[in-house]
C-alpha cells in the first residue's frame, strides 16, 4: 500500500542496487537489494551506527564506518542478516 521513502540508492561490488529506506532514528537500517536485471533478491538490516554509504559490499559482508559512542570512527567488517 504505501513504500518507505528512499534514503540512499547505491551498487555494490557485485553490480547490485542496494535501495535503502529512511528508518526511524535509532532503528536499523534496512535495504531492498536486486540483481542487475533488476529482481528483487532480498531485504537486509545492518546496525544503525553503521555507515553503508560506499557499498563496499561483495556478498552477505561489508566493509563499513562504525560510529563511537565520542564520534570516533572505525572501519568494520560487517555481515549483513535477512529482514522480515
Amino acid at each position: 500500500d504505501r513504500k518507505t521513502p528512499l534514503y540512499n540508492l547505491g551498487f555494490d561490488l557485485d553490480g547490485r542496487l542496494w535501495v535503502e529506506r529512511t528508518v526511524v532514528q535509532g532503528a536499523p537500517s534496512e535495504a531492498d537489494v536486486y540483481d542487475r536485471r533488476g529482481r528483487w533478491l532480498e531485504s537486509v538490516q545492518w546496525p544503525a551506527s553503521v555507515d553503508l554509504s560506499l557499498y563496499t559490499v561483495r556478498g552477505d559482508t561489508g566493509l563499513a564506518v562504525v560510529s563511537g559512542p565520542f564520534g570516533t570512527q572505525r572501519v568494520a567488517l560487517i555481515r549483513f542478516r535477512r529482514a522480515n
